[in-house]
């Protein structure tokens, strides 16, 4: 059991107060500023609000400056307003699952057994997180090469909620499934969808690029041969995992995958976070410290380390955002219904689990 720890980071959130301001030399001169960080290991409960008497842009600049992303005035025209952003997401970063840090701790023999593992649909950030947990955080007295950080759960990151205990991914035979405490990434369902149609990795459905994300048949879909064979002539999607002769899902379509993904995810009754890619993008000294501590870690350094560009590699994950690409892309509200016609929104607004959309504080579907 860990004693005392969880008191001690009761009196670090009372005591939290803004680090003084941080000269930071962008490698645009010309831009000037001063960035106010929270020391390591030590945040509030929910961030304070936001000063808006400066220019609403300055708060996502500086994070990407922070993170060694020259700021020139294209891409400065192409930053989406703090206002914008939180218009989509809320004014607050949203971790699910905070309230069974201490049960996951208490369940550990000692402390140091501790380890972190990524988890998530394909295109939410899996790699993205594992990164910054690696550069960032750390079990004490981990005895693994990688400070308790591990690159998936034990069960496989892209696998169901359902078979944590019951299946070993290749990769990680032999990891303790109970001293893993797993991060699920989560994405908007909207712009999830469109990712999947840029890489869908081992989702099958039929689509193209005129219709994609494509929930139901449209005209288009039926002149190549796509028919809607699901509920409301919805395009099925199926998944087959690697490493399991019974490892095929089924969905009614992508909307169904994510919600019956995610749903299970939600629904589990053992320890987990849910962070929403988004607030990792957007906030990530808070997020990243939060999920660190939850587990019994520390944040390295003060001095936080940023992955800047793609955190994927190879053919698969080509086109994969880099952080200011990202922040554009998912900024930004026009960009949330690219590629939907009329059918798959009506579908959405029907059919995505409104008490997840609620849960995670994504914008409802109209």
């Amino acid at each position: 059991m860990q004693v005392g720890l969880d008191q001690q980071q009761h009196q670090q959130q009372s005591d939290w107060h803004p680090r003084r301001h941080v000269r930071v030399v962008a490698k645009d001169s010309s831009v000037s500023s001063s960035v106010v960080r929270p020391p390591a290991n030590r945040v509030p409960s929910v961030l304070p609000p936001i000063d808006m008497g400066n220019d609403e842009s300055n708060r996502i600049r500086m994070t990407l400056r922070r993170a060694g992303v020259m700021v020139d005035e294209k891409l400065q025209a192409q930053l989406p307003s703090w206002t914008e952003m939180t218009s989509l997401y809320g004014s607050q970063p949203n971790i699910i699952g905070l309230e069974r840090c201490e049960a996951f701790r208490h369940s550990l023999a000692k402390p140091s057994d501790a380890l972190i593992g990524p988890a998530g649909m394909f295109n939410t950030g899996t790699n993205f997180l594992e990164q910054m947990l690696y550069l960032n955080c750390q079990i004490p007295d981990s005895t693994i090469s990688t400070n308790g950080m591990r690159r998936n759960v034990p069960w496989g990151k892209h696998t169901p909620a359902s078979w944590r205990l019951h299946f070993d991914a290749e990769v990680d035979g032999g990891v303790s499934h109970t001293d893993t405490l797993p991060i699920v990434m989560v994405k908007d369902p909207m712009t999830w969808m469109q990712s999947m149609c840029r890489h869908p990795y081992a989702a099958t459905w039929r689509h193209t690029q005129k219709h994609c994300p494509n929930l139901v048949a449209n005209d288009s879909d039926e002149e190549v041969g796509i028919h809607g064979r699901g509920p409301d002539k919805t395009i099925e999607v199926s998944i087959r995992y690697n490493g399991n002769k019974d490892g095929t899902t089924h969905h009614n379509s992508l909307a169904d995958l994510w919600n019956d993904w995610y749903g299970a995810y939600y629904e589990a009754e053992y320890p987990r976070l849910i962070v929403r890619y988004e607030d990792l993008l957007f906030y990530p000294e808070f997020v990243l410290t939060k999920t660190c501590q939850c587990a019994g870690g520390k944040i390295k350094s003060e001095n936080f380390r940023f992955q800047k560009n793609p955190a994927k590699g190879g053919a698969a994950h080509e086109g994969s955002s880099g952080m200011a690409e990202a922040v554009v892309k998912y900024g930004k509200a026009e960009n949330r219904f690219v590629g939907f016609d009329a059918k798959d929104k009506s579908y959405v607004a029907n059919h995505l689990r409104r008490d997840l959309l609620e849960e995670f504080k994504y914008s409802p579907i109209q």
